[in-house]
């Protein structure tokens, strides 16, 4: 998962954005999911990003910043 920036600053593809508050993935935030990688690789995705989630978590937890 990355962010681009096109020269001005503005973020690229802003409209694939999924911002996930306080480590929970919301039900708009899995509809989002699912649009943005489809029906077919969905859970794939999904499972993806909770894991990304959950070591984001754990390593901001581990230097105490969480």
């Amino acid at each position: 998962m990355s962010i681009s920036f096109d020269d001005n600053g503005d973020i690229i593809n802003s409209d694939k954005i999924i911002v996930i508050d306080e480590f929970l993935i919301s039900n708009d935030n899995k509809e989002m999911i699912k649009k943005i990688a489809g029906k077919d690789n969905y859970k794939e995705a999904l499972k993806e990003i909770e894991d990304r989630v959950i070591d984001t978590k754990k390593g901001l937890e581990k230097e105490g910043l969480y």
